[in-house]
């Protein structure tokens, strides 16, 4: 409870810092640059989008649910997770893939980790290299900041790769000093073993190019086709630079799809890039009404046809 009033004081005052600091006006002229012909294209960029999330879900739980399972499950999740704290729609998803099957909760936790890790590798890695290519505003010395980020993302994962036995030992050791080496054993042990065992160079080349072909061909053209409906216009590294604001503002502990934050971080990403502020927020409120709008209809129908479909009725869960 207090993570959720925390997350909801967090995003009140974001949302109460931007319309009280930010200059409204853009909001005016949405209607004369509106272009609803492409509200189509960007529901079938959102359905697409998650087809690749859901295909990579589905390899991720090394195929022990049937696709159709993975995919319902993953809509369902994504959408709930627009509407429920802290990330709940993660765990739905954890729910959903447990009726009618007979799979661990081990082995979907797994899933959901490992899944992380590969966004927040890419996204970060992505991010921080449009940073750095576009160079907006920055000196030779502030560019060399976003490759040392990269250079650090990769060493950490190599580290995992090729040390994890001794980084579990040395997190008993650490995790013993404050009381808790039972907690570390049960709950984090396992996943530092579970990286480092897929860190392979077939598993980082499969999944990367799923993870990579998700958002670059998935979530950035709906991002693309947003911009587009409010006439404003982005390259496509600075369309991933602001993906990675995004990713970032989503981070942060906030209201349900990180209102407020959300909307905080693609504004500072704006006027990083030289853009107005005013046209930092109308786009980062397009983008959120955007996506919950439409997985919301899609959350309500797939779990209506969930529901009637009897699938959380085949199998009861196992303990």
């Amino acid at each position: 409870m207090k993570k959720l009033i925390l997350g909801f004081a967090i995003s009140a005052l974001s949302l109460g810092f931007l319309f009280w600091n930010l200059d409204l006006s853009g909001f005016q002229t949405i209607l004369d640059r509106w272009q609803p012909i492409y509200l189509l294209p960007f529901f079938i960029a959102i359905i697409w989008g998650l087809l690749l999330f859901s295909w990579r879900w589905y390899l991720l739980l090394h195929k022990k649910v049937s696709f159709k399972i993975s995919l319902l499950s993953a809509y369902i999740g994504v959408g709930a997770n627009q509407f429920l704290p802290a990330r709940g729609g993660d765990l739905f998803r954890l729910y959903l893939c447990r009726q009618g099957t007979d799979i661990g909760y081990g082995s979907l936790v797994s899933g959901i980790f490992l899944e992380k890790v590969l966004d927040f590798s890419f996204i970060f890695c992505a991010g921080l290299g449009a940073l750095s290519v576009l160079g907006v505003n920055q000196t030779d010395t502030k560019i060399l900041f976003p490759l040392l980020g990269i250079i650090g993302i990769f060493s950490a994962l190599a580290i995992v790769r090729f040390f994890h036995p001794k980084l579990v030992l040395l997190g008993e050791f650490l995790f013993s000093k404050i009381g808790k080496r039972e907690f570390f054993r049960d709950k984090l042990a396992a996943q530092v073993t579970e990286l480092g065992s897929f860190l392979t160079f077939r598993n980082i080349s499969t999944y990367g190019f799923l993870t990579g072909a998700t958002w670059l061909f998935g979530y950035a053209i709906h991002y693309t086709l947003l911009q587009y409906l409010v006439g404003i216009h982005l390259s496509p590294l600075e369309t991933i630079f602001i993906m990675f604001c995004g990713a970032v503002g989503v981070m942060v502990p906030s209201a349900p799809s990180g209102a407020g934050v959300y909307h905080a971080s693609i504004t500072s990403g704006f006027v990083l890039l030289g853009r107005d502020s005013s046209e930092g927020l109308v786009y980062a409120t397009t983008v959120h009404l955007g996506q919950m709008i439409s997985l919301g209809i899609l959350t309500a129908i797939l779990y209506v046809y969930w529901s009637f479909s009897g699938q959380e009725k085949k199998i009861a869960p196992r303990m």
